[in-house]
């Protein structure tokens, strides 16, 4: 990234001079949107807190680092945070000397060092040992601890501190040793966190650039990172020959680069080496850009660049800046390969083979090999195209494009099956990222597209298929036994655009690093699926007003069905309160009825949430540890009043 940073805007950056206070880096972290963040981009969960959190300096994300951690956030801890970190609540201590020294963490003993610090300070126990004294704690060493209490209350109680109160104050440093962590790991790791947002919030085009040529082996995390340039309206272009280095690039390239534009990487691309990749740019750095494809096949070196790299580089769209779409590129490989080793063999016979005058390939459309043909000539260079006129079979559609492409590439680039649909899928719906933060035997929604569909039996004899389910954001194998099969076997079709319910199985109990895949139960065209889970309208106070709710609850009862509503009510810093509305306002979601709320409220309001639901309770609940999703600040009902429409 700094290599990039140097290279585009002749900043050399030093990044242990960058400001701690940056407000934009500050502002990605509250937002959540950290994908290729150090420490922070690993689950939902950790995404959800630093949005309640909003961290506003330093000591916040060393905070924060501490705070994600199974204990604190099964403990209520974070909870307890949060609402003193916004002055919601006001921190208690159980003795005035405890402030200076749990100030920082707002009466929640949340680090180590503070144990020590306690037991140091107001016990009078020695550095060597409070840090035993630590060590016992965070091992449940009774023992131990039943010898340093006897010593600590002791040394408080000639401090001036009640013996009651000592009591309390270890049973306090007790209970939270356990969930204890190391500051200085925490701010270690804090720098490093500061650092990438600070490099994705200032510099976006160049931190995900640099952040994709580091990942480009790594299929899912490529996928990902690319939905998060296309959410950040960075622009990631398909490879190209004449553009494209070995890694991504920023588009343009040089001290010019296009704004917000990354190029694909040719060293990404599927059976294209890096020998490959040399000869391609060696050539183009000789003699200047290639001009159509008969100067390609000239100038490589064709015992290297051979036909599987050619085919790869045609279907990942590499040859799109010359004349002729893919098809053609890929139907004429034979004859121009053939065209090509004779040029190596007998290069004096090379303005035979290409029907030109001489090797550099220019001559008058008058002079080609076929000049009965003249609409078959090269438009770049005049040369015979050496195959018929595609029949209109034999051109690609979309869907064909697509496939061709994410053969070589392992995923979408140019555009996605969900792209039509992606609008009306709320942020927060699963997705199959965040499946690493499932359990197993959790029920799970996703939207995708079928990308392998697989017949097969069971040990039993019983008829199964496997499947692969791509979104944005990755990929998650599924497994549909004999009863779903005999259920859902007319969708169960390659590109196929799906919504599908399950199971989440983990072989062999789980553990780090294993793949989750779906025991899948149920399944049904996205379209019609979404339309079945809950409809989510997004309502800003700031720009609607409360006749907006009257006309809306108009517009439910005028289209009344079995859908669930859920209202995301806009706060002041940008907080959802979402509102649930009671059933009799359950709607029909029909174009007429998508129509009529673009019409109210605008474009981009309305999306479908396909993530479970539950909200009959006041408040969402805390978390209950790193895999659950993020939860809504609240939950109320809406009841549809004849009086007035807003909340109960």
């Amino acid at each position: 990234t700094l290599k990039l940073i140097k290279e585009t805007t002749g900043k050399g950056l030093d990044l242990s001079q960058i400001p701690l206070d940056d407000k934009a880096t500050y502002q990605l972290l509250s937002s959540g949107n950290v994908k290729g963040v150090f420490q922070v981009e690993t689950s939902r969960g950790i995404q959800e807190l630093l949005r309640r959190l909003r961290p506003e300096e330093f000591s916040d994300i060393i905070n924060l680092i501490a705070l994600y951690r199974p204990g604190p956030l099964q403990s209520g801890m974070v909870d307890s945070f949060i609402e003193c970190r916004h002055g919601r609540e006001k921190p208690t201590f159980l003795h005035p000397s405890l402030e200076p020294l749990l100030k920082e963490t707002y009466g929640i003993i949340l680090y180590q060092e503070q144990v020590m610090r306690i037991a140091n300070i107001l016990g009078g126990l020695t550095l060597n040992q409070a840090d035993n004294l630590r060590k016992a704690m965070g091992k449940k060493k009774p023992e131990v601890m039943a010898k340093y209490r006897d010593q600590f209350v002791s040394g408080a109680v000639k401090s001036g501190i009640p013996e009651k109160t000592a009591h309390e104050i270890f049973s306090l440093m007790e209970y939270f040793a356990g969930y204890g962590f190391n500051k200085s790991h925490s701010a270690a790791y804090a720098v490093i966190t500061y650092q990438t947002a600070y490099l994705k919030a200032n510099y976006p085009t160049q931190y995900m650039t640099a952040l994709m040529s580091c990942e480009k082996q790594n299929t899912d995390k490529v996928v990902s990172y690319i939905e998060d340039c296309r959410r950040m309206d960075i622009e990631v272009l398909p490879p190209c020959i004449n553009e494209s280095q070995a890694d991504f690039t920023m588009a343009g390239g040089g001290a010019t680069p296009e704004k917000g534009k990354i190029r694909f990487g040719l060293g990404a691309i599927k059976n294209v080496g890096e020998k490959a990749i040399t000869s391609i740019l060696e050539a183009k750095q000789g003699g200047g850009k290639f001009t159509c494809r008969h100067d390609f096949y000239k100038r490589v070196d064709s015992r290297i660049v051979n036909k599987q790299v050619i085919e790869s580089l045609i279907k990942a769209g590499a040859f799109d800046s010359l004349p002729g779409p893919r098809e053609e590129h890929l139907k004429a490989i034979g004859s121009d390969m053939e065209i090509a080793e004779k040029k190596r063999d007998h290069p004096e016979q090379t303005h035979l083979a290409f029907g030109v005058r001489s090797a550099e390939c220019e001559v008058s459309k008058s002079e080609t090999r076929n000049p009965q043909s003249a609409s078959r000539n090269c438009p770049a260079c005049g040369a015979w195209q050496g195959i018929p006129d595609l029949k209109p079979e034999e051109l690609w559609d979309e869907k064909t494009r697509l496939q061709e492409e994410k053969s070589v590439l392992g995923f979408y680039v140019s555009s996605h099956p969900l792209d039509k649909l992606k609008k009306f899928l709320a942020e927060d719906s699963p997705t199959t990222a965040s499946l690493s933060e499932a359990t197993d035997g959790e029920e799970v929604t996703l939207a995708g597209v079928l990308t392998e569909v697989k017949k097969t039996t069971t040990r039993n004899g019983d008829p199964m298929v496997y499947l692969l389910l791509e979104d944005l954001e990755g990929h998650v194998e599924g497994l549909v036994f004999k009863r779903e099969l005999t259920q859902y076997e007319a969708l169960l079709k390659k590109d196929e655009v799906v919504l599908l319910k399950g199971r989440v199985i983990f072989r062999n109990g789980g553990g780090k690093g294993q793949r989750p895949s779906i025991k899948v139960s149920e399944l049904s065209p996205l379209e019609k699926g979404l339309q079945e889970e809950s409809a989510v309208i997004t309502i800003d106070p700031a720009k609607h007003a409360d006749e907006t709710l009257v006309r809306l609850r108009a517009l439910f009862s005028t289209h009344p069905g079995h859908c669930p509503v859920l209202l995301d009510i806009l706060g002041q810093e940008g907080q959802k309160t979402r509102i649930k509305v009671n059933n009799r306002f359950f709607v029909t979601v029909n174009e007429d009825f998508q129509s009529a709320v673009g019409d109210l409220l605008g474009p981009g309001h309305l999306h479908f949430s396909i993530r479970p639901h539950a909200p009959s309770t006041v408040a969402s609940p805390a978390p209950k540890g790193p895999r659950q999703g993020p939860p809504l600040p609240r939950v109320q009902e809406f009841k549809g009043s004849r009086d007035r429409a807003t909340p109960d």
